[in-house]
């Protein structure tokens, strides 16, 4: 047999050259939060966030090969906009659906969430809905940027 030994230098470059052989595949997915925007003051001593919605984790479900999965995007919205600003009642944020689902060549992504409003003597004093949907039609090159930015675009529109 012929063994022939690397240089030091090729054997430092042996780890890039082996990473750029990988394809073109995004790694720098940011993690989605919304601190940065206007909190959103409610008239209540706390708040709560409640996940109805659990992804299957099967196909066609996708949800689980996003970068930033959309149940933990609005999760991170509620945490970072919403703030209790009174002395009594409670405000529930409920994650109703954060999908991502992919059939042939169509992905569509659906969101909708509810936010209730309870009073001191935990009577639901009132509410609030909000739905966001996206779709990707065609041939994808990287599954993960594509989810990652209609995750990103639903939660723009939410």
């Amino acid at each position: 047999m012929f063994y022939r030994r690397l240089s030091r230098r090729a054997s430092l470059l042996l780890p890039l050259l082996l990473a750029a052989c990988g394809g073109e595949e995004r790694m720098d997915f940011p993690t989605l939060r919304y601190a940065y925007l206007a909190p959103i003051r409610l008239n209540v001593a706390n708040i709560a966030i409640e996940q109805h919605f659990q992804p299957s984790g099967v196909a066609p479900d996708v949800s689980q090969l996003d970068p930033a999965q959309p149940a933990d995007a609005l999760r991170a919205m509620a945490e970072d906009r919403l703030k209790a600003f009174g002395a009594a009642g409670r405000a529930l944020f409920i994650i109703q659906d954060a999908s991502l689902i992919r059939q042939d060549d169509t992905i569509t992504g659906s969101m909708r969430v509810r936010l209730e409003i309870y009073n001191a003597d935990n009577v639901l004093a009132g509410f609030a809905e909000a739905v966001a949907g996206e779709q990707h039609k065609g041939r994808v090159s990287d599954l993960r940027e594509t989810l990652y930015d209609l995750t990103k675009t639903m939660m723009d529109n939410m």
